[in-house]
């Protein structure tokens, strides 16, 4: 399915042939994207373009040469799309089906994505700065035949674009409707991630965070009401299964995942939530999944104390992560703890209480643990503190802990600076929905920028300076949504934080430099070079001037296949280079090949904020790490820090799937391939070697014990003695 627009024009009679030829040149010399051209009669034709400003705008200078009668958009189906070869992104509908090689596909990929991005962000700034007009006056216009339910819907360029608000007052407020949207993107990377999507076909999505709202954008689907075979179209009042065949695929990839099977409210056996919709084109006859954002179960809502108080429509955005639910002992109902979940509701319910007691009681206690002595490593390698705090992010995310229980993490972590760190990223973000809170309140009839930037730059004064307004703020506002984003589920014995003395102990240069990178501010250079470093600069009561912001920009968060396709043509290009040089390389060439392994390692860093607990992602980002250590010679990271990192991925990747022992092995090798660069520090390098030896034989062990073997499993346990052998004759050296 591709967009395109139309304009219809009248000639005159005298530049017809002018005309043509000005449109032959477009198209033939300038390689502009027009589809066709009809003759609707004699004086009369019909441009088809692809969706370009440029296009409309010379189009339109050129109105004393012909007249335009009529201007609109259509939707053309184009043939089959599909993904040759053994990929990730099989059947997700995104390349053409002819002869491709796998980077040909990812290159395709890439750029089909950061063109929908691209498109997204340009329209939905348009549509998000006229929030406020009356319909009339808006550029583009909510369409009425889309629906009522969930809010205004605008259609522009073969994208659906929805606010993510609380229209009608089922999240208890805009913050948590803009998390719902952000289940509906982590669901669906969830599902495009699983091995049973075989037939299934999935959107390209992306959220857009700007001025104080949350826009949800998604690419067209060829579906209506008239096309469901699975789940519901209205809320889970009517709920279907009719088709075997989606229901064999839906019941795999809930199985993948650990979710239970239930009746719907009508009495129909489903696996996933009763509002999910799950279509069959009649255009394609393919499989379109929608509305997975509720895939997930709800938290159990336990009532203890007012730390514990059941939330508004907590079953709508108070989830569990992925991670934790597919390593849970027991399958869990997505309608449970809902009015979607009445058939054996007790049971389902119970289920969900058991886990949640499990997640708050033992669980984040032994994450906490695991996190102070991840705080103890970087400290020892003298971490960057933004680095370290991601890190503590992605461990969390690991082990299927959520975000909003980083204040039960803080109770339980015995680290005085582990806590500092969590203290400055719970008030970052406290602050960062709090500015977009403000911006949204703003209303004007005309596009205006200097308020918002005004707004913006008075609360960061507010919350970072040194004044009386700002010790009220943070012991009044800030202490009270911090409270009710990050400090439930505590435990009645802890005492409420005083926020006076927070303010005092955390650094306010981390602090801003943790709110620039979770928001669209965009400072001049000289501020940040000011504000990051010196602490002094938040002694006066106003440390920012407004001429400081340059701009607000959107965050966009997107699917991690757009930096993933682009990081495997990048690392393609390098693994190119590295085998046509075999070792005999100029400088020039080393220098391409670092500067290509850097960007892929970033692109791939990238994919991996979004998909945290998918271990093939940690994987490719600890083997492109290993590649740099080798490769780089640019100076950037030295090879130790670099393949610490790689070391940490492949861990990670263990912890997400321990029946995957061929990590071990690669593990057991960068570790052996660390202590090479160690040679001046003899302790240090045995101490390496022999965890390199420890992985080694724990992979031969347990690849013994595995009743399921791969097809290289021979090569692999030979590798594997003759890297036992090598270190064991390295250790022998040191006595």
């Amino acid at each position: 399915m591709i967009h395109l627009q139309y304009l219809r024009v009248i000639l005159f009679p005298k530049v017809q042939r002018k005309m043509i030829v000005i449109i032959g040149t477009l198209v033939f010399k300038h390689k502009w994207n027009i589809f066709g051209i009809v003759t609707e009669k004699r004086n009369v034709l019909v441009i088809f373009f692809v969706p370009s400003k440029k296009i409309i705008q010379i189009f339109f200078a050129i109105g004393l040469t012909l007249i335009v009668v009529g201007y609109d958009e259509i939707d053309v189906l184009f043939p089959h799309y599909e993904l040759e070869g053994d990929s990730p992104f099989k059947n997700n509908c995104i390349t053409p089906k002819r002869e491709l090689s796998v980077m040909r596909a990812y290159s395709e990929i890439s750029s089909l994505g950061k063109d929908f991005i691209s498109t997204a962000k340009t329209y939905g700034k348009v549509i998000i700065s006229e929030k406020h007009y009356p319909p009339h006056k808006k550029t583009i216009k909510p369409r009425k035949d889309l629906g009522r339910a969930g809010g205004e819907k605008y259609f522009v360029a073969g994208i659906l674009f929805k606010f993510s608000v609380d229209t009608h007052g089922l999240y208890n407020g805009d913050i948590y409707a803009s998390k719902a949207a952000g289940h509906d993107l982590k669901s669906l990377i969830t599902l495009m991630e699983c091995e049973n999507v075989d037939r299934l076909c999935f959107p390209l999505m992306a959220l857009i965070d700007y001025k104080g709202f949350r826009l949800e954008c998604m690419s067209y689907l060829p579906i209506s009401n008239d096309t469901l075979l699975y789940g519901s179209s209205d809320g889970g009042k009517n709920v279907v299964a009719k088709n075997d065949r989606v229901n064999t695929i839906m019941k795999d990839i809930a199985n993948e995942i650990n979710i239970k099977g239930h009746r719907a409210p009508n009495g129909t056996f489903i696996h996933f939530p009763s509002d999910i919709e799950v279509h069959q084109s009649m255009n394609d006859a393919r499989y379109y999944i929608i509305d997975y954002s509720r895939i997930f179960p709800p938290v159990y809502p336990l009532r203890n104390g007012d730390n514990h108080m059941i939330i508004k429509g907590g079953h709508l955005y108070r989830l569990f992560r992925p991670e934790f639910v597919r390593n849970w002992n027991t399958a869990l109902s997505s309608d449970a703890c809902c009015r979607m979940g009445k058939h054996r509701r007790p049971v389902h319910d119970l289920e969900i209480k058991e886990a949640t007691e499990y997640y708050l009681h033992e669980l984040i206690p032994t994450v906490a643990a695991e996190i102070d002595d991840l705080l103890h490593i970087s400290m020892m390698q003298n971490s960057d503190e933004i680095e370290i705090i991601q890190d503590m992010k992605e461990r969390l995310h690991i082990n299927g802990v959520n975000i909003r229980y980083m204040g039960l993490v803080h109770c339980y972590s015995l680290d005085t600076y582990c806590k500092t760190l969590i203290k400055v990223e719970i008030i970052a973000r406290s602050i960062k929905n709090m500015i977009s809170i403000e911006l949204s309140k703003i209303k004007y009839g005309i596009p205006l920028e200097e308020p918002y930037r005004k707004v913006t730059v008075d609360f960061l004064n507010t919350a970072l300076g040194k004044s009386h307004t700002s010790y009220l703020l943070w012991n009044t506002k800030l202490k009270e949504n911090v409270l009710k984003w990050f400090w439930h589920s505590i435990p009645d014995d802890i005492e409420e934080p005083d926020f006076g003395a927070w303010k005092e102990e955390i650094d306010p240069c981390l602090l801003f430099r943790r709110v620039i990178s979770l928001t669209g501010l965009v400072f001049t250079s000289r501020t940040l070079e000011e504000l990051f470093v010196d602490r002094s600069s938040f002694l006066k009561e106003y440390p920012i001037e407004i001429s400081d912001l340059v701009s607000i920009e959107p965050k966009v968060k997107h699917l991690h296949i757009v930096s993933k396709a682009e990081g495997m043509v990048l690392y393609g290009k390098a693994k190119t280079l590295i085998n046509q040089t075999k070792g005999d390389t100029l400088d020039a060439t080393q220098r391409e090949i670092s500067r290509l392994l850097h960007l892929a390692s970033i692109k791939f860093s990238e994919a991996l904020e979004f998909e945290p607990g998918n271990f093939k992602s940690q994987i490719l980002v600890a083997d492109v790490l290993v590649e740099r250590s080798l490769q780089d010679i640019s100076n950037r990271d030295s090879p130790e820090e670099v393949l610490i990192k790689a070391c940490k991925k492949y861990k990670n990747a263990y912890n997400l799937r321990p029946d995957k022992h061929g990590i071990l092995l690669k593990l057991g090798k960068a570790l052996r391939l660390l202590s090479s660069h160690y040679t001046h520090n003899p302790f240090k390098s045995e101490e390496i070697l022999r965890r390199a030896l420890e992985e080694l034989n724990s992979f031969k062990v347990k690849s013994h014990r595995s009743n399921i073997k791969p097809k290289d499993f021979r090569e692999k346990e030979q590798e594997s003695d003759a890297l036992i052998a090598d270190i064991n004759l390295q250790l022998k050296d040191y006595y």
